[in-house]
């Protein structure tokens, strides 16, 4: 064998007929990504030769830095532990969502803290174990929320066996309910052996996505990605043998809700991570001693950018650090916009450091390089993301929706919503929960909106605000359209006719919405662009219930949450008239007769410990009388 013109050692094995030809790159193995070309040559016992050229490309992998080793890992606790989250709110299938959720930036948790993995296989998490410090499964990641329904590549549709059937999700009340796993996402962390210097192929297959990770800590949320999507294979290099911490983070929005993590052997067969009765599975442990490296606690921005490059101009990245028994080095923490660290602050408080810029409007309309790096005493850690920045915002209505020149982007898929024989209501209800803008306290109007329709029918636009219980308040209505032959297949702007709104919440985001008229026969007329990249909340009304929308109303009901695709039209709002008063603040501490007196605007906030948290103290009223009681105590005044 000959490769890229040089003669390398083969292994050669005959079996009947069949003779194979082996070569090992290793310990030099191909770069990843490279081109090569080899040349097989060979000689029959007639006296034949034979000969085969062929280009190949190896695959493409990831080097993992050895500088993640960790050490301390107790070897006798095999497995996984299992942090898992749920909101009320509708997930957006999207990775950074998942992470915000995980921090509770998403509502309150309703997963069941006391349903715990579901170790005999039977549909349903074992009780007994608490989730509050993340659960511990010393088995397998294959599992299915609703396990009557298994999927993936490891299945046993006779629950018998331990390791290839479906096990309940922990966290997730029953598996047999398939309601309860909606909105859902678990972060899975353990420490795996890689027993020799390798490339190794890992895969996960999961619905909806996932994110895997390797860092010095493995619920560090800006890690090394080794894989991420809805599933399938990646390579990965080990320089250097030994425990590695990895993170996976899978989530889920509506409907099916499975994950499998795997690892694929040099002939081809898939092997669960951690399935000790199995030759060449990797080994997962859960534990160690001496805690945790410092990590990134947050960095919606990054992971954003893993699903797509682009950002607002009025985007603003804010990344955290935490320290662990490694201390994050202000000095070397630095975040940088095309090289220039222009406008970005840093602060450290305590044990966290907090690096950031406020907004991008400095390089609206332009491509750019986003560079984060930071060093926690034994290693640095540098992050690099590319990212195209849109227009600006700053003198311009904002707008919500995707607009109808989504119609027009590339590979696009037009459709319209399916027409109705006139016996069933086919009243739709739609919110953009894509393409959104947050905006301050003040008086707003609803001006104008844009549209491009496919079918004739009527159609009312709105303007709402997310209520925090997976449904949307109302804000404003538009004037219903009506759409016949003469208005399809056209950019159509028209006036939005509804009343002006408040908001008084300091950043409030606002969504587009638009609903048809319910009604025998009634259709959704507006055109739609199923490979946009943007998400709806979608429900089709069938029981003719559905009411027309009204201020103050509330839009939920959504049978199709994070539905993908995008609407083709869009709202302007412009401010009317001033803005909001809100109170700023102010805190006044006197010392009266041997009392303490609070005088303040905006809301009392009292805590045991200067760093927080901070409470709302339960019906103050400025003045408030304080006795000096207590061994110390602290208050602040906040909008």
């Amino acid at each position: 064998m000959i490769i890229d013109g040089e003669e390398v050692a083969v292994t050669v094995t005959k079996d009947g007929d069949t003779t194979s030809i082996a070569h090992s790159s290793a310990p030099d193995f191909f770069p990843s990504e490279s081109f090569h070309t080899y040349r097989i040559a060979a000689d029959s016992t007639t006296g034949g030769s034979h000969s085969i050229e062929e280009d190949f490309t190896s695959v493409s992998y990831r080097n993992v830095d050895s500088a993640n080793l960790v050490d301390g890992v107790d070897t006798s606790n095999g497995g996984f532990r299992i942090f898992a989250f749920q909101t009320v709110a509708a997930g957006r299938n999207r990775i950074f969502w998942s992470e915000e959720a995980l921090r509770g930036e998403q509502g309150a948790n309703i997963a069941d803290m006391s349903v715990g993995p579901d170790l005999d296989r039977d549909g349903f998490g074992d009780l007994g174990q608490s989730g509050v410090n993340g659960f511990t499964d010393p088995t397998v990641i294959n599992y299915e929320a609703v396990a009557t329904n298994p999927s993936g590549d490891f299945q046993d549709d006779t629950y018998t066996h331990p390791i290839l059937s479906d096990a309940a999700a922990p966290g997730i009340k029953s598996a047999l309910e398939s309601d309860n796993q909606n909105y859902s996402q678990h972060e899975i962390t353990t420490y795996i052996h890689f027993p020799t210097r390798d490339v190794y192929t890992m895969g996960v297959n999961s619905d909806d996505g996932f994110k895997l990770s390797v860092a010095g800590s493995n619920r560090d949320v800006l890690g090394q990605v080794l894989g991420f999507g809805g599933g399938g294979i990646f390579h990965f290099l080990i320089e250097e043998p030994g425990i590695y911490p990895m993170r996976l983070l899978w989530y889920n929005g509506t409907g099916g809700s499975h994950v499998e993590w795997y690892s694929v052997r040099d002939d081809g067969v898939k092997v669960l991570i951690n399935d000790r009765d199995t030759e060449g599975a990797l080994f997962a442990y859960y534990d160690k001693s001496g805690g945790e490296r410092a990590r990134v606690t947050s960095a919606s921005v990054m992971n954003k950018l893993m699903q797509a490059d682009i950002l607002s101009a009025a985007e603003a990245i804010e990344i955290t650090l935490e320290d662990g028994i490694t201390e994050v080095d202000p000095a070397s923490v630095s975040l940088t916009i095309n090289g220039s660290d222009e406008g970005v602050t840093l602060v450290k408080t305590g044990s966290n450091t907090t690096v950031g810029i406020e907004s991008l409007e400095a390089y609206a309309d332009s491509d750019i390089v986003i560079r984060f790096e930071y060093g926690d005493g034994s290693t640095h850690f540098v992050h690099s993301f590319n990212a195209h920045v849109t227009e600006s915002e700053i003198g311009r209505p904002p707008t919500v929706g995707a607009g109808p020149g989504i119609l027009d982007v590339a590979d696009a898929n037009n459709t319209v919503d399916t027409s109705t024989t006139g016996d069933n209501d086919q009243s739709r209800q739609n919110v953009d929960i894509t393409h959104t803008k947050t905006l301050e306290a003040g008086a707003y109007q609803a001006t104008s909106w844009s549209y491009q329709a496919g079918q004739t029918g009527s159609v009312i636009p709105y303007v709402a605000s997310a209520n925090g219980a997976g449904g949307y308040e109302i804000l404003a209505v538009g004037a219903q359209v009506d759409i016949d032959e003469n208005g399809l297949d056209i950019n159509v702007t028209v006036p939005f006719g509804g009343s002006p709104f408040t908001l008084e919440a300091k950043s409030t985001e606002i969504f587009g919405g638009i609903m048809n008229p319910p009604g025998i026969g009634s259709q959704n007329p507006i055109k739609t662009n199923l490979a946009s990249g943007g998400f709806m909340d979608h429900d089709n009304n069938n029981d003719g219930a559905s009411t027309l929308p009204t201020v103050g109303g509330i839009v939920d009901g959504f049978g199709h949450a994070n539905l993908g695709r995008s609407y083709a039209f869009s709202i302007e709002i412009e401010p009317a008239g001033g803005p909001v008063v809100v109170p700023t603040p102010t805190l006044d501490i006197l010392f009266q007769g041997g009392n303490i007196v609070l005088t303040y605007e905006g809301t009392l906030l009292g805590a045991d410990q200067i760093e927080g948290p901070y409470e709302v103290v339960d019906g103050a009223i400025s003045p408030m009388t304080v006795a000096p009681n207590e061994a110390r105590r602290f208050y602040q005044s906040s909008n």
